[in-house]
């Protein structure tokens, strides 16, 4: 696959419909050429700022929908055509406002990858109070209890990282572990799970020692995961969609 290709297929890429082959291949391009990593970059902040711009337009079509019907109200001799006619119109109109919009860029993620977003959000970011375990040697009984090697833990923490909560959650419908990491003021949070039957969401970005490497933004939160057949990880971080892979990397190559 070659620069025109990566620009041809970039869309498809960005939303997750390339077919497995091809997205590889997408990836594989990424890994060696600075100027179309660069390049997606850029797409996915442009991406990223036009949909909260659109999203941020409320759409209230009520002052027209009260004209239109007292239009037809009014006029006893109104047809079935024109009728039909306005009620096509209304509908291009809310498709101009906004509704186009977000067929085009849609904002709807995996239910999967959102839930860990807002489950790191508002525990994590925002500290809502929960009960959490800090202990080494309780967070190794909760993981083992769970199908977790109590020595994953250990093994996730990037250089300079270190494991300073655990406890359980439930991410659409799914009991995970969760994990959180903390560098000064810098953290982000890892979601295992004993590997199970359904696929992971989002786009494969790249691969790391054989292993997919998924992707999405939601929101503020950036969610990376793979699989290796007896795991289900994913990583969750505000700082950047290259931070989350970057974690999914690291974790991918030491598994």
């Amino acid at each position: 696959m070659n620069c025109k290709d990566i620009a041809t297929l970039r869309p498809l890429y960005l939303s997750g419909e390339l077919d497995p082959a091809r997205q590889l291949a997408f990836a594989e391009h990424l890994r060696e050429c600075d100027v179309c990593r660069a390049e997606l970059e850029q797409h996915k902040r442009l991406d990223a700022l036009l949909r909260s711009s659109v999203l941020s337009e409320q759409i209230d079509s009520t002052v027209l929908e009260q004209r239109i019907r007292s239009r037809i109200s009014s006029d006893r001799n109104f047809s079935r055509a024109p009728m039909l006619a306005v009620a096509a119109g209304i509908g291009a109109i809310l498709m101009a406002g906004g509704l186009g919009y977000r067929t085009l860029f849609p904002v709807k993620e995996p239910r999967l990858f959102s839930d860990a977003a807002q489950d790191h959000r508002s525990e994590v970011i925002r500290q809502q109070h929960r009960t959490w375990l800090s202990d080494p040697n309780l967070i190794a009984d909760l993981a083992q209890r769970n199908g977790i090697s109590p020595s994953l833990a250990a093994t996730l923490a990037p250089p300079g990282y270190r494991l300073v909560q655990a406890k359980l959650c439930r991410l659409d419908g799914r009991t995970f572990l969760h994990l959180v990491y903390a560098q000064g003021a810098r953290d982000f949070s890892a979601y295992l799970r004993g590997m199970d039957t359904q696929p992971l969401p989002g786009a494969i970005r790249e691969t790391a020692t054989g292993k997919l490497l998924h992707e999405a933004d939601v929101g503020h939160e950036h969610v990376a995961s793979f699989q290796n057949g007896k795991l289900t990880a994913m990583f969750v971080t505000d700082q950047s969609g290259a931070a989350a892979l970057s974690l999914a990397r690291f974790a991918a190559e030491r598994l």
